[in-house]
């Protein structure tokens, strides 16, 4: 019988390397940390598990893993419930180590997992780890089956409000939940997909706001920590490009994502931040002044910084680099911001896209380079999930193709944006 584990810790090694002009090559290592045929979790028991596969809460074809992050050496991994309004066990988890294999034990614990009850997860796309604090911000839309209109017979699924899950990972302690208002975050629409966390300013040391993208409604929803007030952002350049910007070509197959903005980040100075729609190559910066402020004149703010070599759902931001899946060609990129903005006079607000390099490419084992970040050594790490296969339903579980899900690591010698910044003037929120 094929496990469903296909590798506990995988230590092949690919390289990818680019040429600086005037400079010598610069080499990346990337090895991929696991690699899963299909999820399987840490059950409290074998007769927990038959339980769950007789009465449908768990199926190994509905899961897939998305969201990536790492605080103190654990990995925590979302499996969205989108497809599929059943079947999927746990949607938060960290990797744990189980005999000879990496399963996947439900964070903070199988109670916050439970489907249908609104003070539960019902759907983590994505999450953000504050360093500093050590807390982690989890989005949840409020329902599973965000795609699952198409799929019969699937049960109506419970419709609870969209929300923002605070845990404190050092005890997996639920610090906060706030739910977002319906008038501003449809209960039935919303497809709450990536977050960032703004403190204010690299001297600052909390968290002040959280910014997140609304891949279905084209919004930016902007929430207030401090004030627990939330205002939402939309603008024609959240939009997706109907024809080849929403044409993702995957090893000579085409997709089409007419999808919104999806992907988004901040600069390491929290003065800048950036999105694109996964259906639309274009890259936007947006001072994060005008974010936080309810009512900014927004529009006149906004600001093209050029067209990324791929469209790309996950990034996130470094140092001085933003780093970017490059869907179309099976690999990671990132642009040279500090670089390019020094053409402009060192002024990132006029910073063009001009400089991207590839930091790693694997045609068979890096499809669908999705959720970013960087751990405290240095490295990035992140999801390739096979998403455009598993949203169309052609992905394979039979184990003929090799594994589905991988987690990737790639030493950059940068840090997080998030990662405490020494020599930082203190903090002014003006």
């Amino acid at each position: 019988m094929l496990s469903t584990i296909i590798n506990v810790l995988v230590s092949s090694v690919v390289l990818a390397s680019y040429m600086d002009p005037g400079a010598c090559a610069q080499y990346y290592e990337g090895k991929v940390l696991y690699e899963w045929l299909d999820v399987e979790y840490d059950w409290l028991s074998e007769e927990m598990k038959n339980q769950y596969e007789a009465d449908g809460r768990y199926d190994r074809t509905h899961s897939f893993i998305s969201g990536v992050k790492a605080f103190k050496g654990i990995i925590y991994l979302t499996v969205p419930r989108l497809r599929f309004t059943t079947g999927v066990p746990s949607t938060l988890n960290r990797i744990i180590q189980k005999e000879k294999s990496s399963v996947l034990t439900p964070f903070p614990d199988w109670a916050a997992q439970e489907l249908g009850n609104c003070n539960a997860l019902q759907c983590a796309m994505s999450m953000e780890v504050d360093p500093i604090s050590g807390l982690m911000y989890v989005i949840d839309t409020g329902r599973s089956g965000v795609f699952g209109n198409n799929i019969s017979g699937q049960p109506t699924p419970v419709i609870c409000p969209p929300k923002l899950v605070v845990y404190d990972l050092a005890d997996g302690s639920l610090v906060r939940s706030h739910n977002f208002p319906e008038d501003l975050v449809s209960n039935t629409t919303n497809f709450l997909n990536d977050i960032v966390i703004d403190r204010g300013g690299p001297g600052c040391k909390t968290a002040r706001w959280i910014y997140i993208t609304d891949a279905v409604d084209s919004k930016l929803v902007v929430f207030n920590l401090v004030t627990n007030k939330t205002h939402i952002i939309h603008h024609e350049s959240m939009d997706y490009e109907p024809g080849d910007g929403s044409n993702i070509t995957v090893n000579g197959v085409s997709y089409i994502f007419e999808t919104p903005i999806d992907g988004l980040a901040i600069s390491s100075d929290f003065e800048y931040v950036y999105y694109c729609a996964l259906g639309s190559k274009k890259l936007y910066q947006v001072p994060s002044s005008v974010v936080r402020q309810e009512g900014a004149d927004f529009a006149s703010k906004v600001r093209l910084v050029g067209s990324k070599i791929s469209q790309t759902g996950g990034m996130t931001y470094g140092t001085d680099n933003l780093f970017y899946g490059a869907l179309i060609k099976n690999s990671v990129y990132k642009w040279e911001v500090t670089k390019d903005a020094q053409s402009k006079g060192g002024n990132v607000g006029l910073v063009e896209l001009d400089t991207e390099s590839e930091v790693v490419r694997d045609d068979e084992r890096l499809r669908f380079p999705d959720s970013f970040t960087v751990d405290e050594n240095q490295n990035l790490l992140f999801s390739a999930c096979n998403a455009e296969k598993f949203l169309r339903g052609t992905i394979d579980f039979s184990g003929a193709q090799g594994p589905n899900f991988r987690i990737w690591s790639v030493n950059i010698s940068e840090s997080s944006y998030l990662a405490p910044r020494a020599g930082a003037c203190p903090c002014s929120l003006g």
